[in-house]
């Protein structure tokens, strides 16, 4: 019975593992639309990223899984962008006061239905008062339990 009882625990506690698969902003599957500048930088994933501020540009990533996480570069010089997961909107300030962060988790979605899933990131060419700049970076994604 102890043997029984340890395989079904085991069995559960490996069925609730979430395996995460990172996926670089140069990723075919990933969709940009408007104008986004490529940036290399050692320090980003992958050593490079890609950056925006002209209002309307998107990125779009649609994917399988049960939760997403957005990689950027936090920054003096970030703003604010709209991101819509599955048509719930919502704001991100990706600025970081006076410190640069790379490879920073601008935003982390989880728990979601196992299945298709759109995140959509739109420039907004705006900002708070502690930063100088409206830049969004997109530097890679991370699929919890899925694929792009």
């Amino acid at each position: 019975m102890r043997i029984l009882l340890f395989v079904l625990t085991f069995a559960a506690a490996a069925l609730a593992q979430t395996v995460t698969t990172r996926f670089e902003q140069s990723d075919s599957r990933i969709v940009y639309t408007g104008t986004w500048y490529p940036n290399t930088n050692s320090l980003s994933s992958g050593g490079s990223a890609v950056l925006a501020n002209l209002k309307g540009s998107q990125c779009v990533v649609t994917f399988m899984g049960t939760g997403i996480s957005w990689i950027g570069t936090a920054d003096p010089f970030s703003g604010y962008a709209y991101v819509d997961m599955d048509g719930v909107p919502s704001q991100v300030d990706t600025s970081n006061g006076s410190t640069t962060t790379y490879d920073y988790p601008q935003l982390t979605v989880s728990g979601l239905t196992p299945g298709l899933h759109t995140l959509t990131i739109e420039i907004t060419h705006s900002h708070d008062e502690t930063s100088d700049q409206s830049w969004i970076w997109v530097d890679a994604f991370v699929i919890q339990n899925g694929t792009l």
